[in-house]
């Protein structure tokens, strides 16, 4: 799961008057207060904190008429200009940012500075046709590229299935992206922008630590927090309490998390105890804290005295993949997806859980085993975060001794090939762009060779198998043998462009090599046809703009 962490810098101030003077800075002010913004409202409460941080920076502005309007996109001018305006801040740049005239369609506008700047730094290169395109919107692998290279993220080289993902993968694993983006081609909007700066600050320059308010009585806490208790209020610690800090008055128990409270209710407090993330128990509940929006949900359904999280945050293969916790009392183990969920987490029937352990990850499942057999949990839909229940199933036909998980939706015993793949469905709003879902069964490949059978690329879309006879190419969840091939052995996947979104069919996205053939997708036959060009000095650019194929998109 790309989930969120909204750390602050309450860390900074370790006094009752200085962290009242922080508390104070966050609530709505002049300058940061905007009439479009409620704490009480669920989709405003994930940003208004984000939003009015950056505003009392200076880092974003509101409209005139007072309104931030958080869900308005927000184009590729603004967005570069208020990241370069955050490294500023933080003293990431310290150059004049000057510039006019870098791309054909920019000049002396009011952005020119900060995009000519950009390009001057090598933070940005434009479209191949030598615009810059400043007033589309900026999509999240664009975001994304902007925000790691000006604020300094470390980018993982060994990222190179696309241009993009070394960029979309680094903020995943310092989760600091949006929960809400959920494709790598959506727009992001002016919410999710203040959302991903904020989380990005928040990993470069916080220093998590806690502070002490033991010495607080109850006038003082109480002007602080709202809380009315007719005794002192005492402060109490956790294990992985994070930000959340956590406060009792009698039985009663309460989460400060920068200035919002969350009244959590009467808990046992000498048995209450951190279990993993938003997740508590006491000695008869499981709890779900979110701090966020403040809401809190509490189960009897559990034997808590047994009851562990076993591993968690299961992403796969890419980014945007949905992730799956596991955990486990006497009674049995129980899977989630995207976060945990007091009303989605889904028991695994008659399954031995003392022996559960982690077999294979993909972009829409996780395969897991106990002693005696394997098994798959999946989300039906990977991009829609409605459906969270997981549906699991026991491979019944699988020779659990000699299993292998290849990867890519992919594994095999000693006799088949098995895939449980994903199909690819057009977007409602733009049937240009595709999501994914998994199939309800496992798939058989026959004809290939199971002891043989290597993946030749790890992309999402599509999947080559080789094995001793000849090479094989995902289509949907079967698997099609490619005859042209002359030589399977040293077949090579090539991607130039990451136009996986964009190109239809896919494949024209890249080609395929051996080390006597290139391999290219002839876009008006749509199948695979040899070419006779020298292996060693082909251009895919210039074959595709020989064949009148538009490039619509930014090359990394």
């Amino acid at each position: 799961m790309l989930k969120n962490t909204h750390y602050r810098f309450l860390s900074l101030f370790g006094t009752f008057s200085t962290i009242l003077i922080f508390l104070i800075s966050l609530a709505p002010i002049a300058f940061a207060s905007f009439s479009d913004l409620d704490r009480n409202n669920d989709q405003d409460a994930v940003y208004v904190s984000e939003i009015e941080f950056l505003a009392g920076k200076g880092i974003v502005q509101g409209y005139e008429d007072g309104t931030y309007r958080p869900v308005y996109k927000i184009n590729r001018a603004e967005f570069l200009k208020i990241i370069l305006t955050t490294a500023r801040v933080y003293d990431l740049i310290s150059d004049e940012i000057v510039g006019k005239n870098c791309f054909k369609d920019v000049h002396e506008e009011w952005f020119s500075q900060y995009i000519c700047y950009a390009k001057d730094k090598g933070f940005i290169s434009g479209y191949p046709d030598g615009n810059f395109m400043p007033a589309q919107n900026v999509n999240f692998v664009e975001a994304s590229k902007i925000v790691a290279m000006i604020l300094q993220i470390e980018v993982k080289a060994e990222y190179k299935e696309s241009w993009f993902q070394k960029y979309t993968q680094s903020l995943a694993e310092i989760d600091v992206i949006p929960r809400s983006i959920v494709t790598f081609n959506q727009e992001i909007n002016r919410g999710e922008m203040a959302l991903l700066i904020s989380n990005v600050l928040t990993k470069k320059y916080v220093n998590v630590s806690d502070f002490s308010v033991d010495s607080l009585n109850y006038a003082e806490m109480s002007k602080l927090t709202g809380i009315n208790c007719k005794s002192d209020i005492q402060r109490l610690s956790y294990k992985g309490e994070g930000n959340n800090k956590f406060f009792n008055c009698g039985k009663d128990l309460y989460v400060l998390y920068f200035g919002m409270l969350t009244e959590v209710g009467e808990v046992d407090l000498a048995s209450f105890t951190f279990v993993s993330e938003s997740l508590y128990k006491d000695n008869k509940y499981l709890y779900f804290i979110d701090t966020t929006s403040g809401k809190v949900a509490k189960s009897a359904n559990f034997d808590v005295t047994s009851f562990e999280y076993l591993t968690g945050n299961l992403a796969g293969e890419f980014a945007l993949s949905p992730t799956f916790s596991f955990f486990k009392d006497k009674n049995g183990l129980y899977a989630n997806a995207f976060g945990f969920d007091l009303d989605h987490m889904n028991k695994i029937e008659s399954f031995h859980q003392n022996y559960f352990a982690i077999v294979g990850i993909d972009r829409n499942a996780v395969l897991f085993k106990d002693d005696t057999s394997i098994y798959i949990a999946k989300l039906m839909n990977s991009y829609i975060y409605d459906e969270k229940d997981v549906v699991y199933q026991k491979l019944e036909d699988v020779d659990y001794g000699t299993f292998v998980f290849l990867g890519s939706s992919l594994f095999k015993d000693q006799k088949n090939i098995y895939s449980f793949g994903s199909k690819r469905y057009p977007m409602k709003d733009n049937p240009d762009f595709y999501y994914t879902k998994s199939d309800e069964v496992i798939n058989v490949l026959t004809g290939i060779d199971a002891k043989t059978t290597e993946i030749i690329n790890e992309a999402v879309f599509p999947i080559y198998l080789r094995d001793k006879n000849a090479v094989y190419v995902a289509d949907g969840t079967n698997f099609t043998k490619l005859d042209i091939i002359s030589d399977p052995a040293s077949l090579e996947v090539v991607e130039v462009y990451d136009m996986t979104y964009v190109f239809e069919p896919l494949a024209l996205s890249y080609y395929l090599k051996d080390k006597f053939h290139i391999y290219v997708l002839d876009p008006v036959a749509k199948e695979f046809v040899m070419l006779s060009d020298n292996v060693a000095t082909f251009n895919y650019k210039k074959y595709l703009e020989s064949k009148n194929v538009e490039i619509t998109r930014e090359i990394g």
